[in-house]
C-alpha cells in the first residue's frame, strides 16, 4: 500500500528582472549554456572521503536545500561530454578556461574509473557499478549495480570523449574493456542482462527498453577505433533487444521479464507459470521510449546501411501522435 506522507508548495522568488526572452538567438544560448555549467560545478562531490569524490549529485533537493544522491555513476557521461565540447565554444572558455572545464570532466570519470569491477571471479568483472540505491530488501540497507548498458552509454558518452580530449588510453582502454563482455554476457543469455545486483549476487529477471542506450558506447568506440568487432558485437547486443521487446506497430515494450526462479525479482514478481517469459507493455513511455530510440540512431551510426533510422522514425512517430499542445507528453 502507498501513503502520502507529506506534500510542500515550493512558491518562485520574486524577481525584479525583466522576464528572460524566449527566443533561440546565440546570446541566449550562451548564457543558457554557461548556466549549466555553473549548476555542474556546483554539483560535483568535493568531499575527499567520499566513495564518489569528483562525481556528480544526481539532483537538488529545493525543499531540503541540499544536494543529493552521488551514486548514480552513468548520469555522469553527458555531463561529461557537455564540459569537453563548451571548451570549443570561444565565449565559454573565455569565462571558465579550458583546462578548468577539462579537469571537471577528467574527474568525474576518474571517479567512475573507481567503480570497474575487477574481481575475476565475479559475474559482472570487466564492468562497472553504475548505481547504489538505498533499500530495505537487502541486509545493510543498500545495494549495488553493475549494468551493461549503463556502463556502455558511460563509455560513449563520457570515457570515449575523454580520450579524444586528453589523450589518456585509460578512458579508451576502459571503454574496449566494457565492451568486450557483450559477447561473453550473450553467451550465457540471449537477452544482454539490465543489472547485476550485488547484495544477492544474482542477474535481474528482467531487461528493459532503457538498455537500448548502451549502443552509444559501440557507436563511439568503432567510430575512433575502426574495429569491426564492435559493429558485430553491437549489432548483436541491439538484436537481443529488439527480438524480445520490438512490437511490429515500431513500439517497444517496457519490459522482458524472463520469470526465471534462480534471478533475482529485486521487489518486482510477476504473476504466472516459472520461465515462461512475460513482456510488459508500453504505453508510450517517453523515457524509456527515448533511450530505445537513442540506441536505434547509435546503432544508424554504427551500420548505416541496416534499417536502423527508419525503426528510429517509426518509434518517433508514436510519440509525436501522443504529444500535447503545449508540447509535454
Amino acid at each position: 500500500s502507498q501513503a502520502e506522507l507529506a506534500t510542500i508548495e515550493i512558491t518562485p522568488p520574486e524577481s525584479d528582472s525583466p522576464p528572460r526572452p524566449s527566443e533561440v538567438s546565440q546570446t541566449n544560448l550562451i548564457e543558457a549554456i554557461q548556466a549549466n555549467i555553473d549548476f555542474l560545478i556546483r554539483s560535483q562531490n568535493r568531499n575527499p572521503v567520499s566513495p564518489t569524490f569528483g562525481g556528480l549529485f544526481l539532483f537538488y533537493d529545493v525543499a531540503a536545500a541540499t544536494y543529493r544522491r552521488s551514486d548514480w555513476v552513468w548520469t555522469w557521461g553527458p555531463a561529461i561530454r557537455f564540459l569537453i565540447d563548451a571548451t570549443a565554444i570561444p565565449e565559454v572558455a573565455a569565462t571558465y578556461g579550458r583546462e578548468r572545464l577539462l579537469t571537471v570532466a577528467r574527474e568525474m570519470g576518474e571517479a567512475s574509473l573507481r567503480f570497474l569491477v575487477r574481481d575475476a571471479e565475479s559475474p559482472a568483472r570487466g564492468l562497472l557499478i553504475t548505481r547504489i540505491d538505498p533499500t530495505n530488501r537487502y541486509s545493510g540497507g543498500h545495494t549495488a549495480f553493475a549494468s551493461p548498458a549503463d556502463a556502455y552509454f558511460l563509455a560513449g558518452w563520457g570515457y570515449v570523449p575523454l580520450y579524444e580530449a586528453t589523450g589518456d588510453r585509460r578512458f579508451l582502454d576502459t571503454s574496449r574493456l566494457l565492451l568486450d563482455q557483450t559477447d561473453r554476457l550473450l553467451s550465457q543469455d540471449p537477452v544482454i542482462e539490465q543489472d547485476f545486483v550485488f547484495a544477492s549476487g544474482k542477474w535481474k529477471n528482467w531487461t528493459m527498453d532503457e538498455s537500448g542506450f548502451g549502443m552509444e558506447g559501440f557507436a563511439e568506440l568503432y567510430r575512433i577505433t575502426s574495429d569491426e568487432k564492435y559493429q558485430e558485437s553491437g549489432r548483436r547486443y541491439l538484436a537481443s533487444l529488439m527480438r524480445v521487446l520490438q512490437r511490429e506497430d515500431g513500439l517497444w515494450d517496457r519490459t522482458w521479464h524472463r520469470k526465471d526462479p534462480t534471478r533475482e525479482d529485486d521487489s518486482w514478481s510477476l504473476p504466472g507459470p516459472a520461465r515462461v517469459p512475460i513482456r510488459v507493455p508500453t504505453n508510450a513511455n517517453t523515457r524509456g521510449l527515448a533511450w530505445a530510440m537513442m540506441g536505434l540512431l547509435a546503432a544508424h551510426r554504427l551500420l548505416p546501411n541496416e534499417c536502423y533510422l527508419e525503426d528510429a522514425i517509426r518509434l518517433a512517430t508514436h510519440l509525436l501522435e501522443t504529444q500535447h499542445s503545449d508540447g509535454h507528453w
